[in-house]
């Protein structure tokens, strides 16, 4: 039989007398609905004299729409000693202040399941602030902790530094955020980092085993709708990333070696200047990017965002890294979908960084390929590709197939596109996100915004196509010269007319 309790006396002194495998009931029939407002930790406090049970008992608060528990921490190993519980389930917490962790621990088996952590709370002072830690001391030391979270929604505010919710560093044990069948929601926009930074890191940033295993699945990560510096980390560790949602800002952030990572049938939700999955060359431990995901299929990119971007700025110099790397990731059917484009498959995905790189399809299927910073040279050969030369003044091979050149920004320009086809079953397209491009509307671009006239003055947006050079003018007011040259189509001169450009 459970311990039912009442108030915040009857509920420390149960916790105080627990024994392993007991349920303490927080009753929330008389009245309808409690606020336990004075009860600052769930574990028990520490003491000299052993009590009868260190650990494993379970707080159940019944209801967390009817259960709240205000200032509550749930455990903090190195204030509150080693008697911990080892389930927390159904129930509220809410904060209005707070500087210590809301749970650490660096052992023991733990499960948090439909939980609602709210309010404000600044984070654990002097570690980043983070809010969840399962890192032993000091920081390459390994802890042995199993961890789930499931049912929860966490919508806490106030973060003082930049850790991520939860941290799980050096951690033998595994971790559950979301099962297969129950996951979680983070709202991200309180915080100032992602929800998860998991990793196996190493003195000096030498590699090293994998250590633990982790499992992301069925979560929805909400961001704040900006783009970040830092999101959602995997840094050399075994993972599997399946059935979550990344939107509004928040993005996947993969480091150190991935050759035991798996991302699959994920939905990412990007926005203007961010992405879905970022590969980092070399994080802020040193971990240098090796290998490819082990599985990284059936995902789907949608917005005005990049589906995967190319992470080479060394954190310890804020300057690119002195070797310039392409990041390919060849997995089955992950679908990509710009804006109002249309969707489409591509089983390999390509991105350059901030150098002058080469990107070029030797496999003949269908690629998405991106380069990033620098004057890049992208060559997509056969298939229908989708190209993003992005800034620098790129170079251009479409090859055969029906390809589509994307341009997010005016500024991306000053390309040069060596094979454009603008007719036939195979024609390509050049596709202009809207919003930057005047606001013209989606879909293909209207006559009356294109002229192949330079003397020709509008009211508004015009693409002119003169010789063999396309320029965009945002008013229209002088198209002759006052446009921003887009691209030089060279040496084969396609015949373009408003047909072979989209606005997405």
């Amino acid at each position: 039989m459970p311990t039912v309790v009442s108030n915040a006396t009857q509920l420390r002194t149960a916790i105080q007398a627990a024994v392993l495998g007991e349920e303490i009931q927080l009753n929330t029939l008389t009245p309808s609905s409690l606020t336990y407002s004075t009860v600052t930790t769930l574990a028990k406090f520490p003491c000299f004299t052993p009590l009868t049970r260190t650990g494993g008992y379970i707080i159940n608060g019944i209801s967390k729409s009817s259960t709240t528990l205000t200032d509550t921490r749930i455990y903090q190993e190195n204030i509150d000693g080693p008697y911990a519980p080892s389930e927390i389930k159904n129930l509220t917490l809410n904060y209005n202040s707070g500087n210590t962790a809301i749970f650490r621990a660096s052992m023991g088996s733990y499960n948090l399941d439909n939980l609602n952590i709210t309010g404000n709370h600044s984070g654990w002072a002097g570690n980043g602030s983070v809010y969840m830690s399962l890192n032993a001391s000091p920081t390459f030391s390994t802890s042995n902790v199993n961890f789930t979270l499931t049912n929860s929604t966490i919508s806490i505010t106030g973060q003082a530094q930049t850790a991520a919710f939860l941290q799980s560093w050096n951690n033998t044990g595994t971790v559950n955020i979301g099962t297969t069948s129950n996951g979680n929601i983070f709202n991200e926009s309180g915080y100032n980092r992602g929800s998860f930074h998991l990793a196996s890191m190493y003195s000096g940033g030498a590699s090293g085993s994998k250590l633990g295993s982790y499992f992301i699945r069925n979560n929805s990560f909400i961001g704040s709708g900006t783009t970040r510096s830092n999101s959602n980390r995997l840094e050399n560790v075994n993972a599997r990333v399946e059935n979550n949602t990344f939107e509004a800002g928040s993005y996947l952030d993969l480091a150190g070696s991935l050759t035991s990572t798996r991302v699959i049938n994920n939905t990412f939700k990007t926005i203007v200047g961010g992405a879905g999955v970022r590969f980092t060359q070399k994080s802020s431990s040193g971990a240098i990017l090796s290998g490819m995901p082990v599985a990284f299929s059936n995902n789907m990119f949608e917005g005005y965002g990049l589906a995967i971007v190319n992470n080479d700025i060394d954190p310890s110099t804020n300057n690119p890294i002195l070797t310039p790397t392409v990041v390919e990731v060849t997995g089955a059917s992950n679908m990509v979908k710009p804006g109002t484009l249309a969707m489409a498959n591509y089983d390999k995905l390509s991105a350059g960084g901030s150098y002058n790189d080469s990107i070029t399809d030797l496999d003949g299927i269908d690629n998405w390929m991106s380069g990033g910073e620098g004057a890049d040279t992208i060559d997509a050969a056969s298939g229908a590709d989708m190209i993003i030369g992005g800034n620098g003044n790129d170079t251009i091979t479409t090859g055969s197939g029906a390809d589509r050149i994307l341009y997010y920004n005016p500024s991306e320009g000053m390309d040069t596109i060596t094979d454009f086809v603008a007719t036939g079953a195979t024609a390509d397209t050049l596709a202009f996100r809207s919003s930057a491009f005047g606001n013209i509307g989606t879909g293909t671009l209207p006559g009356a915004n294109f002229s192949t006239n330079p003397g020709d003055t509008t009211t508004f947006p015009t693409f002119l196509y003169n010789g063999n050079v396309l320029t965009y003018d945002a008013d229209g007011l002088n198209t002759g010269n006052a446009g921003v040259t887009i691209a030089t189509f060279s040496p084969t001169t396609p015949t373009l007319t408003a047909s072979n450009i989209q606005l997405f």
